[in-house]
């Protein structure tokens, strides 16, 4: 009897800081969140363009990045929630 073998592809997703943990900005209320998002949004297209961005943070609310999910249109935009899952599980 034969068998079948099955070639896929390996996905990997990597985080590299290139930023020093003290450099690193901290989240102690909402509005440092907000700060954070809007330093790095783009503030030409915020009205006119749906995005999903997430705000990956360590235990001690460390910032170590934001990740942008998806980017649609003027109503909405798709986002994958397996794509979202599998980032928690890596940090």
């Amino acid at each position: 009897m034969k068998t079948q073998q099955t070639t896929i592809s390996e996905v990997s997703l990597i985080y590299r800081s290139k930023v020093k943990a003290s450099d690193r900005p901290q989240v102690k209320c909402s509005r440092d969140a907000y700060n954070i998002f809007m330093e790095n949004w783009n503030p030409d297209i915020i009205e006119f363009v749906e995005e999903f961005k997430i705000l990956l943070m360590n235990r001690s609310n460390s910032v170590l990045g934001i990740l942008e999910i998806s980017k649609g249109g003027i109503s909405g935009t798709v986002t994958d929630v397996r794509v979202e899952k599998t980032v928690k599980l890596i940090l």
